[in-house]
């Protein structure tokens, strides 16, 4: 049975970073015409985080971390052009190109432009019913596979089909079926509905949301020119401060304390590295730790292990001290990218640590306090995220568990702060906790996936190789669902069984790895353990040259087929 004209199918990635994106261009190059991916990012640009830290220190570079999306599906095969009416789905941002409210989105996302047609609309024309969205669900046979017999040599197919979409928009709410998604520079409103909301139903669903990141990663904004700026405010607030204290002695926290030494050196300034174990990134070899080590305190920082910072009341590994005079903890964020200089002079601030350690500082940069975006997940499934570690409970082919677990109830994740001075969350992604095995199966959102940071994947560590590998896994099962490999059943949810799941992939975690710049133009690199003749295992570790912009044009190229003569735009 042929596609029906107007008829679309929405895989729906939620979240355009280093598994979201990797998993979007997958399935583009191998999406039947019946099928398009829609990419829903909040940014403008890709984020190239693991630059981040290196760019808001050395000025220079900071325009370069953000890769446009405009190429990424380039590889995929030609589908029907977009009107000259309507702006280039390479990205769609709600705002800029002719898209400046959600009619325009809708406008834009119209699936049959020749008739006015559309599968997204404004809330005007949903709650007066004038727009039908689709349903989201199979249009082809009861096992959910496509009908169009051959899509890969029917080229009148693909002429016909919809464009894959990039959507510059936030996304509000999920359900087994829609996405909410909001234009992300309109405020917060009170409710899940409102007029800027638009429903966008999917066939299959990938979330990739990743986590919150600590201060120094986090940017309040989403597009290129706003980053580019607040970069540059850090640059000119690290410039301008004496005293510096850095906390936490993982990769984020070790290569800014060694980058703002090795730029400032010979200067007045004073770099204080503060981590609560007595080893730097205890997730990798030991001598990850002491070539680390050697590097920090080769550039005069001063580096003290074994100690968290006195805020970090509720933690359970830490103490329950409250902050030493500082009121409350934004006190002591002076180092969020958000600050502009013009805010006001550098302030000091007196702190302590749970071992009585006090120390005055201009600016404390808090490189901990990494939690798993999940936020969403929890209010549509609330057993499929666990109430301890926050992350997403999934099967090892990457699709959401639903387990039978009465303990698992909705809870705001804004109530208890994350932990700001500690590894609680590493160790929680690097021991998991073992399933009960009198438990009965789980259930399974069988066309609902989860990948990347936000998810208990069997101990891989948080790193944008594992995201993805995980996103190509969840790919490859969508695709194999949609093109027949293996029936899921019509239903968003089913039963989970041998039978689901024994065809599908399975993602298994990779090694630690680490690129770690460590100052002074040089990086220790951990490879994937090797074995040697005497049939032990080596994990080689090794100190390289470092260039300053981190060959960030591979990622351009590579990541998100960018040209990288745009870096410069």
């Amino acid at each position: 049975m042929p596609l029906r004209q107007g008829q679309i199918q929405n895989v729906v990635v939620l979240g355009g970073s280093y598994g979201g994106l990797h998993a979007a261009m997958v399935l583009a190059t191998k999406l039947p015409p019946t099928h398009r991916v829609l990419l829903i990012e909040r940014n403008t640009h890709f984020n190239h985080l693991y630059v981040f830290p290196r760019f808001s220190i050395y000025p220079g570079h900071e325009h370069k971390a953000f890769v446009p999306y405009t190429s990424v599906f380039d590889e995929a095969k030609p589908r029907r052009k977009v009107d000259a009416r309507r702006p280039s789905f390479g990205a769609v941002p709600l705002r800029g190109r002719g898209i400046n409210n959600m009619k325009d989105l809708a406008e834009s996302l119209d699936t049959d432009s020749s008739r006015g047609k559309t599968s997204v609309a404004c809330m005007d024309d949903i709650r007066h019913g004038r727009i039908v969205l689709g349903d989201g669900g199979g249009d082809g046979d009861a096992d959910g596979s496509s009908n169009v017999q051959s899509p890969e040599d029917d080229e009148r197919a693909y002429s016909a089909a919809e464009p894959h979409v990039v959507l510059h928009a936030s996304v509000v709410g999920i359900t087994p079926s829609h996405v909410t998604v909001r234009d992300p520079h309109t405020t917060k409103s009170s409710g899940l509905w409102s007029i800027d909301t638009v429903d966008i139903p999917y066939s299959h669903l990938i979330y990739a949301l990743g986590s919150h990141m600590p201060d120094p990663l986090r940017l309040d904004t989403c597009t290129k020119y706003e980053g580019v700026e607040m970069m540059r405010n850090m640059q000119e607030r690290i410039k301008a401060s004496r005293d510096i204290i850095v906390v936490g002695g993982g990769a984020l926290g070790v290569q800014m304390a060694s980058d703002i030494a090795t730029l400032h050196k010979g200067l007045d300034k004073h770099v204080t590295l503060i981590h609560s174990r007595q080893y730097l990134l205890p997730a990798f070899d030991h001598k990850v730790h002491d070539e680390a080590l050697k590097s920090l305190k080769g550039l005069g920082v001063n580096v003290v292990l074994g100690q968290r910072l006195a805020l970090a009341d509720g933690c359970p590994m830490g103490s329950a001290v409250k902050g030493a005079g500082a009121g409350t903890e934004e006190a002591f964020a002076t180092g969020m990218l958000s600050r502009k200089m013009e805010d006001g002079p550098t302030k000091r601030h007196h702190i302590r640590t749970t071992h009585g350690l006090e120390l005055d500082c201009d600016l404390l940069l808090l490189c901990t306090g990494q939690r798993p975006n999940t936020e969403l997940m929890a209010r549509m499934s609330p057993e499929s995220v666990d109430p301890s570690t926050r992350l997403i409970r999934v099967l090892p082919t990457m699709q959401v568990m639903i387990p039978h677990d009465p303990s698992s109830v909705p809870r705001p994740f804004d109530v208890v702060p994350p932990c700001r001075d500690c590894d609680c969350f590493q160790d929680q992604k690097l021991f998991p906790l073992e399933a009960d095995h009198d438990s009965p199966p789980p259930d399974v959102f069988s066309r609902i996936y989860a990948i990347g940071d936000c998810v208990d994947a069997f101990g891989a560590i948080n790193a944008g190789y594992q995201a993805w590998f995980m996103g190509e896994v969840a790919a490859e099962n969508i695709i194999k669902d949609i093109t027949g490999g293996t029936s899921s059943g019509s239903d968003s949810s089913a039963s989970s069984d041998s039978a689901q799941t024994e065809d599908l992939d399975h993602f298994h975690p990779r090694p630690n790895l680490i690129k770690l710049t460590v100052g002074g133009g040089k990086c220790v690199v951990q490879g994937a353990p090797e074995e040697t003749e005497d049939g032990k295992t080596h994990v080689p570790v090794s100190v390289q040259d470092d260039a300053e912009d981190m060959m960030i044009e591979a990622v351009w190229k590579n990541m998100a087929r960018a040209d990288p003569t745009d870096m410069h735009a």
